[in-house]
């Protein structure tokens, strides 16, 4: 789909739409510079639902291997992750509360399912990633659970969580009607599309833009609900302890870890 000159931009439309397509998928697919097939399809879920692991993508001298990191049902559906990898696209782990549930938004369309952990208040200067507030779901009853990852949030944090909720809350109405519209309008040019695709304009069909609105749409409404539900949870336990300390992390990484490096071995 190369244009002529690399500062020329393509001028058919359908070529366009095409190379388009191919780098959203490339960017929403990849490790980030490189295609696997069938470890592609893999979805992503932390937490219980994880039981598919792999190799590094990166190593370019060793094959890529996936295999399953626990016991998987009949029919069960295979799920890595983009977060919890214990090789080198992970920094072995390191970046389990670090690569956070906006970030994975931001990079692949979606809000992962449960456990979410969400970045809330404004960074300090002595620490980057800001306060982390962890949500899952026990996957058989539904029950919610919360907590705190290495530290409480301050009294400044506090303020910014319920001046944000009110803010989330006053919009709420606007939000959820012009997502409705949007969905709307979405339906209605796919009609007027399959009426479009049927005709010919010049002796070759006419070109029409393709786009998941509603994808986009419910994704963007998930996000929403999202927020609105870290916020007035973080609010129901701003006193409780933290959940998840330094030294705990560490001595899990250290765990799993071993028990990667003892499977090696066998």
């Amino acid at each position: 789909f190369r244009a002529d000159n690399e500062s020329t931009p393509l001028k058919d439309e359908s070529l366009r739409q095409r190379a388009e397509d191919a780098y959203l998928f490339y960017i929403s697919r990849s490790w980030t510079d490189k295609m696997v097939p069938v470890l592609d399809m893999f979805n992503h879920r932390n937490g219980e639902s994880l039981n598919v692991e792999s190799s590094s993508a990166h190593e370019i001298d060793k094959d890529i291997e996936a295999f399953a990191w626990r016991d998987i049902k009949a029919g069960e559906q295979l799920q890595n992750t983009y977060s919890e990898c214990m090789d080198t696209d992970c920094d072995y782990g390191e970046i389990k509360y670090q690569y956070d549930t906006q970030q994975i938004y931001s990079d692949y369309g979606f809000v992962e399912l449960y456990p979410r952990r969400w970045k809330l208040g404004l960074a300090r200067l002595d620490d980057e990633q800001g306060i982390i507030a962890e949500i899952d779901q026990d996957l058989e009853t539904g029950k919610k659970t919360f907590q705190w990852i290495f530290e409480t949030p301050t009294e400044a944090t506090i303020h910014w969580i319920s001046k944000q909720l009110a803010r989330l809350k006053k919009i709420e109405p606007k939000v959820r009607q012009r997502i409705k519209e949007h969905l709307k309008n979405h339906h209605r040019q796919q009609q007027q599309k399959q009426q479009q695709q049927n005709s010919e304009v010049g002796g070759m069909h006419q070109h029409i833009m393709h786009f998941n609105i509603e994808h986009e749409s419910v994704s963007l409404l998930e996000l929403y609900e999202g927020y609105l539900e870290v916020l007035e949870l973080a609010l129901e336990h701003k006193d409780d302890p933290v959940g998840v300390t330094h030294q705990e992390f560490r001595h899990e990484l250290s765990q799993l870890r071993k028990q990667l490096y003892a499977d090696d071995e066998l």
